[in-house]
């Protein structure tokens, strides 16, 4: 049996060693330890670019695992489903803009979720090999070398992570706070106590609790200084360097739903009832099955039509 000897590691700038040349789609790209990407927002028919630098020195596993469902077009198209005063949370349901502007209320909204849940999409993408394995539910044996060894074969379709929560893991130098334009993964909180195993790295494998490496596709973009969703429990992976656009867009969206429909987040919203982790693939707790929360769904849609690398 594996031992987690690991009962700390240590993150920084050695780590961009682990770093290496490989292919993407027909050509040869040098992996480089900080990607950037380009998150382009539509509201009120007015166009945003949000330009990112990805932090893959530090957060491997969570850029790589952004990056695969980018160029997969797994976030084009698709809505915040939460819009709060600290956070606006998406890739999780698509944009459809007829069903979207005839919803009126809780219930139809509650049927949009249904309709554009974009979870069956992000499962066929793990199925068919588009996203790389870091959870496991159990090791397998290699019996040449014997020892036990990761396996395909209980490879899970979330992401383990990275943060100092999850197996102690500490970045020495130049860590990410959560801090206004952050990008983050997020997870539903789990309350089970499962076990899985994660490769923090290519030569190690670490057991490590379910409930912090259960994520899949939800982002959390940070709109404001501080948040309850922090980097102590969520990877916080990305930042920008200027937020000018973030603000005009913040801006915007505020003076659009204060005018339209009220002062308070309980005006611009509706509150809708959604079920997720609909598929939970790993958990035997049934407290972590069809997970029911509520969504503060913007009266008017926030939209991110396309997210591209711009450099990897």
């Amino acid at each position: 049996m594996i031992k987690n000897v690991f009962k700390k590691l240590i993150f920084g700038a050695a780590l961009a060693g682990v770093v290496a040349a490989t292919a993407f789609s027909a050509a040869c790209t040098i992996e480089t330890a900080h990607p950037s990407a380009r998150i382009t927002v539509e509201f009120n028919s007015q166009t945003y670019e949000l330009d990112y630098t990805l932090y893959r020195n530090m957060y491997p596993n969570s850029v790589r695992h952004f990056i695969e469902l980018a160029d997969g077009g797994f976030y084009d198209d698709m809505i915040v489903h939460d819009y709060t005063t600290t956070d606006w949370y998406s890739g999780a349901y698509a944009y459809n803009g007829e069903a979207y502007g005839s919803s009126s209320n809780t219930e139809s909204f509650s049927q949009y979720l249904e309709d554009t849940s974009k979870e069956s999409a992000y499962y066929d993408l793990f199925s068919a090999g588009k996203l790389t394995p870091s959870v496991y539910s159990r090791l397998g044996y290699d019996e040449k070398k014997d020892e036990e060894v990761t396996s395909s074969e209980y490879a899970l379709p979330t992401l383990m992570g990275e943060f100092y929560s999850n197996i102690s893991q500490e970045i020495t130098s130049g860590a990410l706070s959560a801090d206004y334009g952050t990008l983050k993964y997020y997870y539903y909180a789990k309350s089970g106590k499962n076990k899985v195993y994660v490769t923090p790295t290519s030569d190690q494998i670490i057991n490590a609790d379910y409930k912090y490496n259960c994520a899949t596709s939800v982002l959390a973009l940070q709109i404001s200084q501080s948040s309850g969703i922090g980097s102590e429990k969520y990877s916080t992976f990305g930042k920008m360097s200027d937020v000018s656009e973030l603000d005009r867009l913040v801006e915007d969206v505020s003076d659009y739903l204060t005018t339209n429909f009220g002062t308070s987040t309980t005006d611009q919203t509706y509150s809708v009832s959604a079920t997720v982790d609909s598929r939970e693939s790993f958990s035997s707790e049934t407290a972590d099955k069809d997970i029911e929360t509520t969504f503060h769904m913007p009266k008017a849609a926030i939209v991110i039509r396309s997210v591209k690398i711009t450099k990897y």
